[in-house]
């Protein structure tokens, strides 16, 4: 799983915006581990995104929905991915999220907030309600500070390894040990004698 970030009001998936960078380089290489292996089917791929609650609750619905479809579209430009092998959804307005950051934070008037959320029902009512307090000053805090955590897309892909027999995993064992499973590390280790250096060698590596 990962997150990529965006700029307020925006779904265009940029690069160098904030980790985007790093969050690339990692989506760009497990994309290509998986279609590069042919011992790895994909099983799920589902794409979800996310928006700050400043603004209208329909229109940042439709926004989170176009920046999930952002990196989908990524995907199909780059790797080619089949567009149905996706599940794409929007959340919209992230107010969970905002919830949870707001519970462990130090912010002043940090339990009018969470009141805020939890009583006022209408989304785009706990704005107005946010901007009452302190003046404004907390909800200039709120948008400079958390809002920009909530503008998101998150990813998560899900795949499985074909079983491999014993011949097949003494060789992976040494090569690509992370595509075994536990059962299959244990079969190797039982096809080297008791106490061998083989059968040693074959639970370090299972407890790595």
């Amino acid at each position: 799983t990962a997150t990529f970030n965006y700029i307020v009001d925006r779904y265009e998936l940029l690069r160098n915006y904030k980790n985007n960078s790093s969050v690339f380089a990692e989506i760009d290489k497990v994309i290509s581990e998986i279609q590069s292996n042919s011992d790895l089917q994909i099983t799920e791929f589902s794409i979800t995104g996310y928006a700050s609650p400043e603004g209208g609750f329909e229109h940042n619905r439709k926004l989170a929905e176009n920046r999930a479809n952002s990196l989908a579209n990524y995907l199909v430009t780059k790797f080619g991915v089949a567009r149905n092998k996706f599940t794409v959804q929007s959340f919209g307005e992230d107010w969970d999220g905002l919830r949870k950051a707001i519970e462990v934070s130090t912010l002043i008037d940090r339990q009018s907030v969470l009141n805020i959320i939890d009583k006022v029902s209408n989304p785009d009512a706990r704005d107005a309600e946010l901007l009452k307090l302190s003046n404004g000053d907390i909800y200039k805090a709120l948008l400079n500070n958390y809002y920009p955590l909530l503008r998101r897309t998150e990813y998560i892909i899900a795949y499985v390894v074909r079983a491999f027999n014993v011949e097949e995993a003494r060789k992976i064992i040494k090569t690509n040990p992370k595509l075994l499973s536990l059962n299959e590390m244990y079969l190797v280790a039982e096809s080297y004698p008791p106490n061998s250096k083989e059968f040693k060698e074959v639970f370090d590596i299972a407890v790595r």
